[in-house]
């Protein structure tokens, strides 16, 4: 098909769709381009072009891109069917097996919208922990601390290394608002486990930093550059194939154990029903 007999087509469909003439009215039944015996008509791409589309170069790209597709998926189409066999071609038991089991999933999953209230308390989370703590090793480091960029510009950074030399903890809220104020990038996270990963990718790669030896001391490690001063400090530590702490697989174990529920929902569920349609002689099998 030529490219100038194409962009033709695709003008009288743009002419359709931007002066809201029908195209059905009007009678445009002329062939775009056609694979095999199949066709496809300026009417039937114009019907693809949305309302919205005002400007013809956009309805030119709509049409021309389903055009396009159109062509390969009927390329596609009809070397399947020239190399299949009619058993292979005749996909009428498979389209009704997927039928069914999309209706069986959508009842599901409307019933288990409905019904389903699991109860998952963090007693389950605990003792599903203590039970299979060997499925949690952990991939990476982690740590509970405080990483901290302050600029060089800022002329109070005694009072920053004042605050964090003393106990933290009390000192905590002075330390958010000091950084809050003052810190381009913070992390505060003496009570939740976080990867160090999430940390140091902040670190410039320029400068030296050791990772183990700077979680193991447990102490302040100040860093700095041209522009900025880097300060970590690590409370608390795992390192990579540890045994995962239960507050940082937590939610992970949460969603184990909310599918496993789920499963047996649906299991019950179907039980339920079988056994209903049972007693209300739905089912019959008939000896030969």
């Amino acid at each position: 098909m030529k490219k100038v007999r194409l962009q033709t087509y695709i003008a009288v469909i743009v002419l359709c769709t931007l002066t809201f003439v029908s195209c059905e009215t009007k009678k445009y039944e002329h062939p775009i381009v056609s694979v095999g015996d199949k066709v496809l008509t300026t009417e039937e791409v114009a019907l693809i072009i949305p309302p919205g589309v005002n400007t013809k170069e956009d309805s030119i790209i709509i049409a021309d891109d389903y055009v396009r597709r159109w062509v390969h998926r009927q390329v596609m189409l009809q070397k399947a069917q020239m190399n299949l066999t009619e058993e292979e071609i005749d996909i009428n038991n498979a389209i009704e097996e997927y039928r069914a089991s999309l209706l069986v999933e959508r009842y599901q999953r409307k019933v288990i919208e409905q019904k389903f209230k699991p109860n998952i308390t963090q007693e389950d989370i605990e003792t599903y922990y203590n039970e299979t703590q060997e499925k949690f090793p952990l991939n990476e480091n982690i740590m509970k601390g405080m990483f901290a960029i302050i600029p060089k510009s800022i002329k109070d950074i005694k009072v920053f290394r004042s605050l964090i030399q003393k106990d933290i903890e009390n000192n905590y809220s002075e330390i958010e608002q000091y950084l809050f104020k003052k810190s381009p990038k913070s992390i505060l996270s003496f009570d939740k486990w976080i990867t160090v990963s999430s940390v140091n990718q902040y670190i410039p790669s320029n400068i030296p930093f050791n990772e183990l030896q700077a979680l193991r001391q447990h102490k302040i490690v100040e860093m700095q550059d041209d522009k900025n001063y880097y300060f970590f400090l690590a409370v608390d530590h795992r390192l990579t194939d540890d045994k995962a702490p239960i507050e940082f697989v937590n939610d992970k174990i949460y969603s184990i154990l909310l599918n496993k529920k789920k499963i047996e929902f649906i299991k019950k569920l179907d039980t339920d029903i079988f056994k209903e349609a049972s007693e209300n002689n739905q089912i019959k099998y008939y000896n030969k």
